[in-house]
């Protein structure tokens, strides 16, 4: 109901108001020839590259145009490719990559409104970044993806901090620059996936001149680039980009100057894309609808980050039979349970999940998984000796989180199950705060005989990725002794897929093993260690006139095309 009013006062004010273009303000104008393309988003708070939430897509949307990266994710293609990097090796046992880096490109500062450059990136740029972000006595939190980097954890963790001095930092983590044109990086363990690693923003270079001691990264036209764009403009009101003019990397698109305008509140967003003044931007779930009534091909979605599962406590007969786990599975009927949910949830949009991996991911498998399909799910139940759930026993809990949304997911699922499978009096819903979820999820609830403490036998939770990868999502979720979820099975050949694949450096092979390793979770006879449900969606508005604006990740306004008279 809250989604449908919020719709229609959305219209009436676009009816209203027409095709009103609204100019930025305080933000001079482009030049006649000038192809400008024209944003919205929160005003970001800082442009910390480690100070950054993997919920925050503005902030990631800045970064991934003002600093260059070792690489770069081509969401078309799904690889990553060079950017900074022009090629790296990979030491035989794994642990340590070698990068070679271009040396024509430069840290950019404004000096009297125009830009200017200060002096060539660097290796030591990276290694006094990553070296910044271990260190616990600096004034930036740690992202856990640094951590696969060799002496970061004991370095962040350190009690006696201080200890820590430069000789400390330069012994202790892996990062090294040889010289000014060669980066070294060791890692914990082999890790194909790091490459995708280096293309997120933890990863870019800092100019240690301007943030020695307890300095912190300058707002502003002082917030020093050296990526495809610099900072023309930046106050409360918004932000002006414009093209880096000393950048040597050919550009694919041919915008000139980007205009992002801050606090517009997010419920009017569809009004400026629907009146023609902004050529992108992303928009909130809720907000979805309204712009897709509002007719045309504004409207763009993609996968989310975050997935909705339903995990099982294998201590509890039968969720410990796969074939069990797998008639609960085809018994659910997705599709409907995402547009059920939908309707529920004021804040998101969701679309069915039959597989793990999400589509749109470096390596991402080829994996089908199982869909709806009642009559193969009553087999499976057959097949496991349990017939419309006849020596099953119960009640059986399943256990979500108390919000209107989550509690009409657990009453659908079940209901699903007594239609479909004919599990009447079997299952019950019950609710629990979201830590105790996801304790049960992370096995850290002692379930020994000797302790009253037990863990739910079925669970809702939610998984979000860190990094755009499938390693992200099999293996750090799933895996038998390292992955997050942890439902109590034993080891098996598909944990030693997903270790494979993690250490396979070649993309193909990456590829095929996590399929194989996806197929035995989610294809025909997996084993269900969780049921996939729901997937979030990410919407943005996007003008006709404009190409090349990838479906996932953050935007690379150098890839834009704007149509021009």
């Amino acid at each position: 109901m809250r989604k449908h009013i919020a719709i229609i006062a959305i219209i009436i004010t676009i009816v209203l108001f027409g095709l009103v273009v609204l100019r930025l303000p305080g933000h001079a104008q482009p030049s006649d020839d000038a192809v400008v393309a024209r944003m919205a988003m929160p005003a970001p708070d800082n442009l910390e590259p480690t100070d950054l939430s993997r919920f925050d897509p503005h902030k990631r949307d800045l970064l991934e145009n003002l600093l260059v990266g070792l690489t770069r994710l081509d969401a078309q293609t799904g690889q990553v490719e060079p950017w900074l990097a022009t090629e790296w090796d990979v030491s035989p046992d794994g642990l340590s990559w070698t990068f070679a880096l271009r040396d024509d490109i430069q840290w950019i500062e404004m000096v009297d409104g125009e830009p200017v450059p200060r002096r060539p990136v660097v290796a030591g740029d990276f290694v006094f970044a990553i070296q910044r972000a271990c260190d616990p006595n600096r004034p930036t939190p740690l992202t856990a993806n640094l951590l696969l980097i060799d002496g970061c954890r004991v370095t962040a963790n350190a009690l006696d901090t201080w200890r820590i001095d430069q000789t400390f930092l330069d012994t202790t983590i892996g990062v090294r620059a040889i010289d000014d044109q060669t980066l070294v990086i060791d890692l914990v363990l082999p890790a194909g996936y790091f490459l995708t690693l280096t293309a997120l923003p933890e990863f870019r270079p800092l100019p240690q001149e301007d943030l020695e001691g307890d300095a912190v990264w300058p707002f502003g036209s002082a917030f020093l680039t050296n990526g495809p764009w610099v900072v023309v403009e930046w106050n409360e009101t918004g932000m002006r980009l414009a093209q880096n003019p000393f950048w040597p990397i050919e550009r694919a698109g041919n915008v000139d100057e980007v205009q992002i305008q801050f606090g517009i509140p997010e419920e009017t967003v569809p009004l400026r894309l629907t009146s023609g003044s902004l050529e992108v931007a992303r928009i909130p779930p809720q907000s979805a609808d309204t712009v897709r009534l509002a007719g045309g091909d504004l409207l763009r979605t993609a996968d989310g980050t975050t997935a909705y599962l339903l995990g099982f406590s294998f201590e509890y007969p039968p969720l410990d039979n796969p074939l069990f786990r797998q008639a609960l599975a085809q018994a659910i009927n997705r599709e409907q349970l995402a547009r059920m949910v939908s309707a529920q949830d004021a804040d998101n949009v969701y679309r069915a999940m039959q597989r793990f991996t999400p589509r749109n991911v470096v390596a991402t498998p080829a994996t089908a998984g199982l869909g709806f399909d009642p009559a193969a799910a009553q087999e499976a139940l057959a097949e496991a000796d349990y017939t419309a759930c006849n020596g099953v026993g119960g009640p059986i809990d399943v256990v979500v989180e108390d919000s209107p949304a989550t509690l009409a997911l657990g009453q659908f699922v079940v209901q699903q199950w007594q239609v479909n499978l004919g599990c009447e009096g079997i299952f019950r819903v019950s609710t629990a705060p979201r830590q105790a979820l996801v304790n049960t999820a992370h096995r850290t609830i002692d379930a020994s005989a000797e302790s009253e403490a037990r863990r739910f036998p079925i669970w809702l939770v939610t998984w979000t990725a860190d990094y755009p990868d499938a390693n992200a999502w099999t293996n750090d979720a799933l895996h038998c002794q390292f992955g997050f979820l942890q439902p109590g099975r034993t080891c098996e050949l598909s944990d030693t897929l997903l270790e494979q694949a993690a250490a396979a450096i070649d993309i193909q092979t990456r590829f095929t093993t996590y399929t194989s390793a996806e197929d035995s979770f989610f294809g025909p006879g997996g084993s269900f260690p969780v049921i996939p449900l729901l997937m979030t969606q990410a919407y943005w508005g996007q003008q006709s006139w404009v190409d090349g604006v990838m479906d996932y990740g953050p935007f690379q306004f150098d890839r834009w095309t704007i149509a021009v008279e």
